[in-house]
């Protein structure tokens, strides 16, 4: 059954800790959920975006699109979130859709549960339809769950929103997660600042209480900001003066021959070594895509 056209989860501005999330996203803050045809930005397409705009003047906006793909669905993908053909047919296509949600979006912050998904596939389409990318900071949520509750073990959507006993939502709804997302976002600025709270590299033997260091007073929400914060999307755009390194010069043609390409992160969970990576295609300005994340991070 789908659920997108109503039964959209309730949230009244009152629900809202405003305190805490303005000192989080001080120019407000927008959190998203995309559902899309497939994992990968490079060969998936975006089929529903969902979106709620919390203003500093502390009133909350709503955005709801469904995207009419270029391909079909995949049954495999239907199965995850519901979302057939005829239910996109008549919607509008990601390039009409997307920079209508950067208007709505305004000057923000964003904010994803695991964000370098969403991010990802936003880059994507906006570089692939040569749309201007807003510069607008993305953080995420899942992210700051991991700084903020370092007892638990696991902090999916789905994991948190157990945790936090959060019910009567739908997984894979698009503006169900965004709603569980937010109140994600809600209660681990609520933990972090606790006056008990302290970080898990922080944290003394298992035998003995957590407190706070005496000799030093550290402000965790500054901090919980900065570890959920991943880039800014117009970190992306075209710059006039991208120039490949010369041991990268062989990189737009192996693209084009989509040839098997090795890296050696120098970060992430298996750091300084050779992995394969074969999802690198052409943005339309002929840089490698993924090249300049690459350059960003290793």
């Amino acid at each position: 059954m789908n659920l997108r056209a109503n039964n959209w989860p309730k949230l009244a501005s009152t629900d809202v800790p405003w305190d805490l999330i303005l000192r989080y996203a001080p120019s407000g803050l927008t959190v998203i959920d995309l559902e899309t045809t497939g994992l990968s930005p490079a060969f998936a397409e975006i089929l529903e975006i969902a979106a709620l705009k919390l203003n500093p003047d502390q009133t909350v906006e709503y955005f709801h699109q469904m995207v009419r793909p270029c391909g079909k669905i995949d049954p495999a993908s239907t199965a995850i979130h519901g979302i057939k053909d005829a239910d996109v047919s008549l919607a509008d296509p990601i390039e009409v859709v997307l920079p209508r949600f950067f208007q709505f979006m305004g000057p923000t912050c964003l904010i994803a549960h695991n964000a370098l998904f969403d991010g990802g596939h936003l880059v994507w389409q906006g570089m692939r339809h040569q749309l201007p990318l807003p510069p607008t900071e993305i953080y995420c949520s899942c992210r700051l769950a991991r700084y903020c509750f370092p007892q638990l073990k696991h902090h999916s959507l789905a994991a948190m929103a157990t945790y936090l006993q959060l019910q009567d939502w739908h997984h894979h709804q698009a503006m169900d997660d965004t709603v569980i997302a937010l109140k994600v976002v809600c209660a681990a600025l609520a933990a972090v600042t606790q006056d008990n709270f302290v970080p898990k590299h922080m944290a003394p033997h298992a035998d003995l209480p957590l407190t706070h260091p005496q000799d030093q007073a550290v402000d965790y929400l500054a901090a919980a900001k900065a570890k959920s914060f991943l880039y800014n999307l117009n970190v992306f755009a075209p710059a006039q003066d991208d120039v490949l390194p010369e041991h990268l010069k062989e990189l737009p043609r192996l693209c084009q021959e989509q040839a098997l390409i090795k890296i050696k992160f120098a970060k992430g969970h298996h750091p300084h070594q050779w992995r394969p990576h074969v999802e690198f295609f052409l943005y339309p300005d002929g840089l490698a895509c993924g090249l300049r994340v690459f350059l960003f991070y290793v």
